[in-house]
């Protein structure tokens, strides 16, 4: 049941990805043809071209901490720092998007690497900072200032996942970055007004 539950989860956030995007068809570049790649490609590029509108709903913060920290339970990853105000929202659907793929992605390193932790952090001060961090390998020099500009190739996805939340990110006056990047210490950081 829980491999089950694990692939629910990792189909509805590649759902989430591809869904809302627009002119990525554009900037999908080469890739090697194999049968797994090219099917999950051609999947992204049909969803893209029909995208949906949806409104954006808010959240208390505090409530959709709370409601993270469930989901990922189990799942070894560490959550830091005071519970959020109470009068803190947040738009839901690109917090649900940027943490998940967020949290994805270092929970895939550490199924490489067991050692390494992740932790994540929600801060609600001036700004409003979501922060994941991870103690595994950094993002190699050659991808990191590309990263969230366009699809990067990557071993496990599409290759769209942080380039898409960037774009949501943007979109709803919040910005994606990668915050620290060497050998113990990765962090992306989604920061953006309080409401």
């Amino acid at each position: 049941l829980e491999r089950l539950l694990r692939e629910a989860a990792r189909r509805f956030h590649e759902l989430r990805i591809v869904q809302g995007s627009q002119g990525l068809q554009r900037r999908v570049g080469p890739f090697a043809p194999d049968g797994a790649n090219l099917a999950r490609r051609g999947i992204a590029l049909e969803r893209l071209q029909r995208p949906q509108a949806t409104a954006e709903s808010y959240i208390l913060a505090a409530t959709w901490w709370e409601g993270l920290q469930g989901q990922y339970h189990g799942e070894g990853v560490e959550f830091q720092g005071p519970p959020p105000s109470q009068q803190v929202r947040l738009p839901r659907t690109l917090f649900d998007s940027v943490a998940d793929n967020l949290l994805r992605n270092a929970i895939a390193k550490r199924a490489v690497d067991p050692a390494v932790r992740v932790r994540a952090s929600l801060e609600c001060a001036e700004q409003v900072v979501l922060r994941v961090c991870d103690t595994g390998s950094p993002v190699p020099a050659e991808i990191a200032p590309g990263l969230m500009r366009a699809p990067v190739s990557s071993r496990g996805g599409l290759g769209i996942g942080l380039y898409q939340a960037a774009r949501q990110a943007d979109a709803a006056g919040f910005r994606l970055a990668l915050e620290q990047n060497r050998d113990g210490q990765v962090c992306f950081a989604l920061a953006g007004p309080r409401s």
